[in-house]
């Protein structure tokens, strides 16, 4: 029961993962900035 969680957590955080490395060129884009703060990330996450 425990594994089966804990492989579920990690296949959801390795999607969200995926989905931020493949949308890294749009979101430098938006920002103007090579460097992105992953505090900035993590703060739009919430949005």
């Amino acid at each position: 029961m425990v594994l089966g969680c804990f492989s579920s957590l990690v296949a959801k955080i390795r999607r969200s993962l995926y989905a931020v490395g493949k949308s890294m060129g749009q979101i430098r884009h938006a920002v103007g900035s090579n460097v992105v703060d992953p505090k900035l990330l993590t703060s739009a996450e919430g949005l």
